[in-house]
């Protein structure tokens, strides 16, 4: 599967914020992309949510350190 293949199911979950969905591809690291595919869908819906979560309430971390750091766990 192809990191856009499975960011539109990403976006397809509940909860997932309209403008996020064509913003945040375009912050992510080919790396951490590569660290979302492997990790598959529902843990990474999980892990992008919970880093939008976290700028929501007023982390100032890049969304990439965030999602990257979650998926390496």
């Amino acid at each position: 599967m192809t990191f856009e293949d499975l960011w539109n199911q990403i976006c397809n979950a509940p909860g997932f914020p309209e403008g996020a969905k064509k913003q945040l591809p375009e912050s992510l690291s080919d790396d951490t992309k590569k660290l979302i595919v492997k990790r598959g869908l529902q843990s990474s819906s999980e892990v992008v949510l919970k880093a939008i979560n976290e700028i929501n309430n007023g982390s100032v971390e890049r969304i990439d350190v965030l999602v990257n750091r979650q998926l390496r766990k």
